[in-house]
């Protein structure tokens, strides 16, 4: 589950325009190169800048706060952002990057997101104009409206820059963003000791509602810039206070694969959060959130499983208080968890997220149902416990698998470690596609697994030959194929998702300031994957739970045998008032099992008996 990230880019402008882009004889990108950095002020101006320093108003979602941004010649940018309750920090010394959010310990920036920095450290560093900067290389590519500019460092990823025909200056800037592209307009100029400079900028993904709005009232050319402004942030500490402890615990109940644990906010409760390793910031859902008096504002996007998104607000400086620690905290999200609490079967009413679970070394032990929140400073590797490299997504844990196919190939993965995911193994999209993985295995069934932030999951189902992590091979693992284009499944940065279907077979460790997860394997190991044995994809229809929805019904299976329809209502099981839905999935989970279901449909009410086989 991700937030949307409030990232700043300014680039330079001079207000002497000395050429323009129809005057240049022959377009090529040196040629066009030449006119911005004329329209710049030429490179002899330009080079005399060696820093700047930014401050301005950031607008969002009904929600205004600042942005504070800084930048060299030498590659070196920081950006510090506050909305709300909301702080973040993305930073890059000129050889690491690294970012930070609230008062949770900063990570280094890797993979994609250090890629992402660099090409921003690369356009502010005004690199494109000089050869003794930053490396990189820029090509030309024509577009019906103009030509554009391809920018693309070393390191870094591609920069797509527009520029106006009649005064060469940028009029926006396109890069990667995950599965989506983050387009940068800018609107309008001021001008710095005969520099012009943008004043104002949006920020989108293609959804006006979230756009961001960046307003600079303030610019320096050349100021003094502390020592160390670029170096990471070690923060003032995980804030808690442990009495002497190295270690608490608190008990841990499993629903569809999610960890559960009681957890107090503002000192109320406990109410039940997933311990979610996949989740950027903690959350809590809306209705309980008012439920509890926690005050909201604003408006934010936030994306996960599915396609789909939620509008979500911030609630400031909540306090969490979890196996008897407490935990201060800037802000916490809001979001309607309604739906997922019928599909779940249970109340969700919180998701615990990176900025509280990155303070500890989390211990999530499946199999003795407990959960034991380590000091990092007093934390010594368990016996028989087996390392493993971790790096950030994000604020996500991504860890190296192998994917081993029935023709025999195998490749390496790079897979997101989700406690909040209930499933095994999902394969992003453009994984898939790119490995032609659904030529090398038999027909796949395109049935639902599960349902994210976004809505229900879109995928074809089946299983690869095996999962490798490390020395422990799983054979023929449940995996999902995704056919979504957006959202997180559609991520082309990351390989695929693994869940606590699979981590359930393990006591695991994560260990977020020395970035590894640590495995040590219970008595599930060597058990079976398996998928449900009827065909039915059900929810609670209301929250009482006293009668079930039929969501999905897959064609070919058991319950279609049996006559079950999707819109129908489950208000009996085996002759009595159904059970909560997770012993009713129990129930359709047993090959060559029986269950008899009374139905309620526009025509009135029937029994049918659904004979479950294995599907998948």
């Amino acid at each position: 589950m991700k937030t949307t990230r409030i990232r700043v880019t300014f680039v330079l402008v001079a207000a002497a325009t000395l050429t323009t882009l129809s005057a240049v004889a022959e377009t090529t990108a040196a040629s066009l190169v030449d006119c911005w950095a004329n329209a710049l002020g030429g490179r002899e101006r330009l080079a005399a800048i060696r820093a700047v320093e930014r401050e301005g108003v950031v607008e969002t979602g009904g929600m205004k706060g600042s942005v504070h941004a800084w930048s060299t010649a030498a590659g070196e940018l920081r950006t510090d952002v506050e909305l709300g309750p909301y702080r973040s920090t993305d930073a890059f010394d000129g050889k690491r990057g690294w970012t930070k959010t609230g008062s949770a310990p900063a990570h280094e920036l890797t993979d994609a997101d250090l890629s992402r920095i660099v090409s921003d450290a690369y356009l502010e560093s005004m690199s494109p104009f000089f050869a003794d900067r930053m490396k990189g290389s820029t090509t030309l590519v024509e577009a019906t409206d103009g030509p554009r500019l391809v920018i693309e460092p070393v390191g870094g990823l591609p920069v797509t820059v527009r520029l106006d025909a009649e005064s060469c200056r940028p009029v926006s800037i396109e890069q990667p963003e995950r599965d989506r592209t983050l387009r940068v307009e800018l609107l309008e100029w001021t001008e710095v000791d005969g520099v012009r400079f943008p004043k104002k900028l949006r920020q989108s993904t293609g959804d006006l509602a979230y756009d961001v709005v960046v307003t600079y009232q303030s610019t320096q050319i050349n100021p003094a810039i502390d020592d160390g402004r670029f170096n990471e942030d070690a923060g003032a500490g995980t804030g808690i206070s442990w009495n002497g402890r190295a270690s608490a615990s608190t008990s841990l109940e499993l629903t569809q694969n999610h960890p559960y644990v009681p957890v107090f906010v503002n000192g109320k409760g406990p109410s039940m959060f997933i311990l979610d390793t996949g989740a950027d910031l903690t959350v809590i859902e809306k209705g309980h959130a008012a439920e509890i008096g926690l005050a909201m504002e604003g408006s934010i996007e936030i994306r996960g499983g599915g396609e789909g998104t939620l509008d979500a607000s911030m609630i400031a400086g909540p306090t969490v208080k979890l196996a008897g620690l407490e935990i201060p905290s800037e802000a916490m999200i809001a979001i309607p968890l309604g739906p997922l609490s019928l599909y779940e079967g249970r109340p969700m009413q919180g998701i615990l997220g990176y900025d509280v679970l990155s303070r500890f070394v989390v211990e999530v032990d499946y199999a003795g149902r407990q959960v034991t929140f380590h000091d990092p400073a007093k934390f010594a590797t368990p016996k028989g416990a087996h390392p493993f490299e971790v790096y950030f997504d994000g604020n996500t844990p991504v860890m190296k698998g192998k994917i081993g196919l029935p023709d025999g190939r195998s490749f390496d993965a790079r897979l997101t470690v989700d406690t909040g995911n209930r499933t095994a193994l999902i394969l992003h999209q453009p994984f898939v596609e790119a490995h032609q993985l659904r030529k090398a295995l038999p027909v796949l069934a395109n049935a639902p697994l599960g349902m994210g932030v976004g809505g229900m999951t879109r995928q074809d189902l089946g299983r690869v030959a095996s999962l490798a992590l490390g020395e422990f091979v799983m054979k023929e693992p449940l995996t999902s194929f995704s056919i979504e284009k957006s959202g997180a499944n559609a991520n082309p940065d990351i390989d695929g998702n693994l869940g606590s279907e699979v981590l359930r077979r393990f006591t695991l460790w994560i260990d977020y300031g020395s970035k590894r997860i640590l495995l040590r394997p219970n008595r599930h190991l060597a058990e079976p994957f398996e998928y449900d044995m009827s065909g039915l994809t059900l929810a609670q229809r209301d929250a009482s739970g006293k009668e079930l929805a039929v969501l999905h019904v897959l064609p070919g299976s058991p319950a279609q045998d049996a006559g079950v329809l999707k819109g129908d209502v489950i208000v009996g099981v085996d002759g009595a008032a159904p059970p909560e839905l997770e012993a009713v999935r129990a129930k359709l989970g047993q090959p060559g099992g029986e269950v008899r279901l009374g139905l309620r449909r526009a025509g009135g009410e029937v029994v049918v008996t659904v004979k479950m086989r294995r599907l998948i």
